[in-house]
């Protein structure tokens, strides 16, 4: 979505006017989304009476390789979200990001 803000943005956006707020913090959690593994992943098992349950290395690899915007409930977070941009400035670029994180269960505090 931030893709296509920018675009509107450069496009139409008087000079001189303002997208609020012009920047962000990216935070990141682990999740589990069962509703969506089962659409993507699970239903492989049993596809109208036939097994194509060879097809799940293909379909775990493809249903997960790209990010998908998505409705989470809070009950699904599996831990307290972690900071992973502050800062972030309104504008495109083409940098790679990584960073090692350490998760901890919410739950019960192992990691």
């Amino acid at each position: 979505m931030l893709g296509s803000v920018i675009t509107g943005r450069d496009h139409w956006l008087k000079h001189g006017g303002l997208i609020l707020p012009s920047n962000a913090t990216l935070y990141m959690a682990p999740v589990t989304h069962p509703d969506r593994y089962g659409e993507s992943i699970d239903f492989w098992q049993n596809v109208y009476g036939i097994n194509m349950s060879a097809m799940l290395p293909l379909a775990t690899q493809c249903a997960f390789e790209e990010p998908s915007v998505e409705s989470i409930s809070g009950e699904n977070v599996l831990t307290w979200p972690h900071v992973l941009l502050t800062g972030l400035r309104c504008m495109r670029c083409g940098i790679k990001y990584e960073k090692k994180v350490t998760i901890c269960r919410r739950r019960d505090r192992r990691c």
